[in-house]
């Protein structure tokens, strides 16, 4: 059966299995030189028939499909290398960028901050006064007081930062003689309180806005007890304290003190400064703010009607320090 090229119209012979020998075109499947009908080699070959034959036109199919996987293995090594060759330039401008911030910062690496350490309480062992302070700061004034231990319920942090001077005791009994000087109706309010109270309690005085005066912090034997002011005297609760003052304001700056809204005295370098050498317990202990804390011992030594108050207070201002202990 005689074969025609589709194509090139020629006709074919033994040499054309799969492609035509004379336009190079693939032949349709139908035209396939079947095995059966190839003779020898040597009566079919190339040089019996005179005609040459380019090595295009004697590939076979099988060698197309391995030309085409060859040629798709090429194109993905040079995508995969293209691809390989960024990461590597990439990896090697952040270094370079790296090297050049630590250059910047003078060579020191970046190192993450370490966490300060945690607002420690006051020191709660009793301390030796020789190896701390002199004996100006610690006083026996042979004073017929209770002692106690300072710092109690967490009284500091009812103190807000602008004190002028905190004042605290450890004896119920001087809270209405020493304090006498606030007036006949907190007086009266004192001698209701000091029986239902625990006896360490506190005073601070500070000035806020157009606001100023003293802030009692006392605390019920009774958490659950509720007690209100009057007219003039303002009562608040706050925690596990009751704070006393003719100054509204006061009591709130207190209660944002003790809420950590606003700081308080904890933080405040005159108490910072003293707070992990201070002794175990006391009589009285007295700090001060330079300045107007001085302005207010003044006052308060002028004011108050009580001799043993007033005889604190002036040990206080003598010994010219910003703290005192009595014991």
């Amino acid at each position: 059966m005689k074969r025609i090229c589709p194509f090139c119209k020629s006709e074919l012979t033994a040499s054309s299995h799969y492609f035509c020998e004379y336009c190079g075109s693939e032949l349709p499947e139908e035209l396939y030189l079947k095995p059966e009908e190839v003779v020898s080699d040597k009566a079919f070959s190339p040089n019996s028939q005179g005609v040459k034959i380019s090595e295009k036109h004697t590939k076979t199919k099988g060698d197309t499909a391995v030309n085409k996987i060859s040629r798709e293995i090429s194109i993905r090594s040079v995508v995969g290398g293209v691809l390989i060759g960024i990461s590597i330039s990439t990896i090697i401008l952040l270094a370079i960028q790296t090297d050049f911030l630590k250059v910047l910062s003078n060579g020191a690496a970046i190192k993450k901050p370490q966490a300060t350490n945690v607002e420690k309480p006051y020191n709660t062992e009793p301390v030796n006064l020789s190896e701390t302070e002199t004996k100006e700061n610690y006083r026996d004034l042979g004073l017929d007081l209770q002692s106690g231990i300072f710092g109690q319920r967490d009284v500091y942090s009812y103190v807000p930062y602008d004190f002028s001077l905190y004042i605290e005791f450890s004896d119920p009994e001087t809270l209405d003689p020493y304090f006498s000087f606030l007036g006949g109706e907190f007086f009266t309010l004192a001698g209701s309180l000091k029986d239902k109270i625990h006896p360490s309690y506190s005073a601070f005085y500070m000035k806020k806005g157009l606001s100023s005066g003293w802030v009692l912090l006392v605390f019920p034997k009774d958490t659950s007890f509720e007690f209100s002011g009057n007219n003039d005297i303002t009562v608040d609760k706050e925690g596990d304290a009751l704070l006393i003052s003719y100054e509204p304001e006061l009591i709130d700056q207190a209660k944002l003190a003790k809420s950590e809204i606003e700081k308080n005295m904890l933080i405040h370098p005159s108490f910072a400064s003293v707070k992990n050498i201070l002794p175990k317990e006391g009589q009285v202990f007295l700090l001060k703010k330079q300045g107007d804390g001085d302005i207010v011992l003044d006052e308060t030594i002028r004011n108050t009607l009580s001799e043993e108050f007033k005889s604190i207070l002036n040990s206080f201002k003598e010994s010219g320090d910003s703290y005192l202990v009595i014991k």
